[in-house]
């Protein structure tokens, strides 16, 4: 990932934002972090979030009423899946 990050101009890292790999943001001024379900519960997030103060957080949420509970956390969300899915035979929209 580091490798991917070196290879865009530094002048466009303000409009990155990792998926993975969050320690790298910590290392290059990137825009921030999007948390999935899996990130938002490991043990270090909390510290990992007071670092990276002032940059973009985002999360995916999976209902309405989890976009409720969390607004205030996320500068934004993505909110899925809004149709059923043909891949998975439970998750439904």
């Amino acid at each position: 990932m580091e490798a991917y990050i070196k290879a865009i101009p530094a002048q466009y890292y303000s409009r990155l934002v990792l998926h993975t790999h969050y320690e790298l943001a910590l290392e290059y001024p990137l825009k921030g972090i999007h948390l999935t379900t899996r990130a938002r519960q490991e043990p270090g997030l909390r510290q990992l979030l007071r670092q990276l103060l002032g940059r973009s957080i985002s999360a995916s949420l999976h209902s309405l009423a989890e976009v409720a509970r969390h607004r205030r956390r996320y500068d934004y969300v993505f909110l899925s899946p809004i149709f059923d899915s043909t891949s998975k035979t439970d998750y439904r929209s």
